[in-house]
């Protein structure tokens, strides 16, 4: 039977990776998401909401996309409120596109791992013959 690759019993980081960039790429692309998300929000409500800083905006972006709402601060008029709910809605759906964008990355990379070692095993019985 062949022997692993890997020098002694030390792995890497990306043993357990078929694609580390793909996985590399997703968080990437996660943390840019919640980013925007962040950036937009407060700028809408730092320039929309009268006597809301930047500060404020961000504060109560944070609040809502993290689902903790205090409630010390909070749009007043109907359309500010219309827009909160809407900008609530979409922070669960972002929230929930990075969580869901993570967890297939790694069942696909797992998924190809197990392909790619049932294929070696397969490959070193016959060569073994």
């Amino acid at each position: 039977m062949k022997k692993n690759d890997n020098k002694g019993n030390r792995s890497s980081l990306s043993d357990g990776y078929s694609d580390f960039n793909s996985s590399r790429k997703a968080i990437y692309f996660s943390i840019a998401a919640i980013l925007s998300y962040m950036i937009i929000g407060t700028a809408v409500f730092a320039n929309w909401v009268d006597g809301w800083s930047t500060v404020d905006a961000l504060y109560y972006i944070v609040a809502t996309f993290t689902t903790v709402g205090y409630g010390d601060l909070s749009p007043v008029t109907p359309g500010q409120r219309v827009f909160g709910i809407f900008f609530a809605i979409f922070g669960i759906l972002v929230l929930g596109n990075v969580a869901l964008g993570i967890v297939f990355d790694q069942l696909i990379n797992s998924f190809q791992k197990t392909q790619s070692d049932s294929k070696k095993s397969s490959q070193d019985k016959f060569m073994s013959k």
